[in-house]
């Protein structure tokens, strides 16, 4: 049995791709150790391991945070790879890449990160990324392999910026599940939600993070409302910033045209998307992130900020809107024309279906890709040319 000890300072079950990646790892034969600071459920072929340091659930990036995360999680690295030793250390994201690499350094197994793109692009060029050591140093450690999602905040770049050799970048878009569909009538799922049957549904999707900036949405439906009444916007997701967006409803006084759903099982995700008219994105990173490819292959007409590398994948006029920064407060005119115009909101949501049936990896393509990688990398091990 061949084993991948993953260190990660994130949750596995509350992020469907996350979960599909080491899930199908786990379905290929391989036994999964995955050591996080988080409760998540373990499953066939997946072991998981807690860190048990309660300041270590606050995982947001603070330096003091990932020193802690970087003793501990290292600490009960060891302690499984002593019982169990790992055939391949899996550094997941910021927190997992130099704990990982300690742990590969000691053990001389292969080492391979993992990063859900990254924040770095934008500060690239400026005097001083110290802020940012903790982001600027995984890129540096010296893995076998950097698994970049490429999400359209521009990793590869990041990478050959801070001299990482190209043969160790790997820029791969995450998989999605090209035959999601709906296992709820949409009707019944809008009485559930409180909507009339006739509502026109705009849809967001997304943790409820300040970069995320769903308050641009929010801001969006005074304008709308006074066109149209029988438009909502359902807001699915959790985090920090969900208090502040509901008081900003409040505020604007619509809050009746605002539902804040939480968060949701990664399978009901088509059931929700069945009921958006428009789906909307307007991130300042990137765009480009899981559930908007969701939205795409469940044929959704999309509003999408021209953000990070977004522009590459969601064509203005063509499988999708394509808003500049400068035309954000013209986002309650492009809403209502398409709520008016079926037509059209058909036309973009068939091609945008279209495009993503035929350029995004499915779930078992991506991992595949991992898998062989694995698979090199242990052989090149065994050979001694590693």
């Amino acid at each position: 049995m061949k084993r991948i000890l993953v260190i990660s300072g994130l949750a596995l079950w509350n992020y469907g791709p996350r979960w599909e990646v080491f899930s199908r790892f786990a379905r290929s034969g391989y036994e999964v150790h995955y050591v996080s600071p988080f409760n998540d459920k373990a499953c066939e072929g997946i072991y998981i391991h807690k860190i048990y340091v309660p300041l270590l659930k606050r995982m947001e990036g603070r330096l003091f945070i990932w020193f802690l995360f970087m003793i501990f999680s290292f600490k009960l690295a060891m302690e499984i790879a002593k019982k169990s030793r790992p055939h391949i250390i899996y550094g997941y994201e910021i927190f997992g890449a130099f704990p990982a690499y300690m742990l590969s350094r000691i053990l001389r197994t292969p080492l391979v990160l993992r990063f859900q793109g990254t924040i770095l692009y934008p500060h690239l060029g400026k005097k001083s990324l110290l802020p940012l050591f903790h982001h600027v140093l995984a890129f540096k450690v010296p893995a076998d392999h950097i698994i970049i999602d490429n999400d359209g905040t521009y990793g590869d770049l990041v990478a050959r910026s801070l001299k990482v050799p190209e043969k160790r970048i790997k820029l791969w878009m995450l998989g999605v599940d090209k035959a999601m569909y709906p296992t709820v009538n949409p009707l019944v799922l809008k009485e559930k939600l409180g909507l009339p049957k006739n509502a026109k549904v705009i849809m967001s999707i997304c943790r409820l993070a300040d970069w995320k900036r769903v308050d641009r949405l929010i801001k969006a439906v005074p304008h709308m409302v006074e066109k149209r009444k029988d438009a909502f916007i359902v807001i699915v997701g959790e985090g920090s910033e969900k208090a502040r967006l509901k008081n900003l409803a409040y505020k604007l006084k619509i809050s009746k045209y605002v539902k804040f759903i939480g968060h949701i099982p990664y399978r009901d995700i088509p059931n929700y998307l069945a009921i958006a008219d428009v789906f909307v994105t307007l991130q300042d990173l990137t765009c480009l992130s899981a559930n908007t490819l969701e939205a795409m292959v469940c044929g959704k007409c999309i509003i999408a900020l021209n953000s990070g590398n977004t522009r590459h994948v969601i064509k203005n006029n063509q499988n999708g809107i394509l808003l500049n920064y400068s035309e954000l407060h013209l986002l309650p005119h492009f809403l209502l024309e398409l709520l008016a115009d079926e037509k059209q909101r058909t036309l973009l949501a068939n091609n945008a279906k279209r495009y993503a049936i035929n350029n995004f990896w499915t779930w078992e393509e991506r991992v595949e890709a991992e898998i062989k990688l694995f698979k090199k990398l242990t052989r090149e091990r065994t050979r001694g040319t590693l």
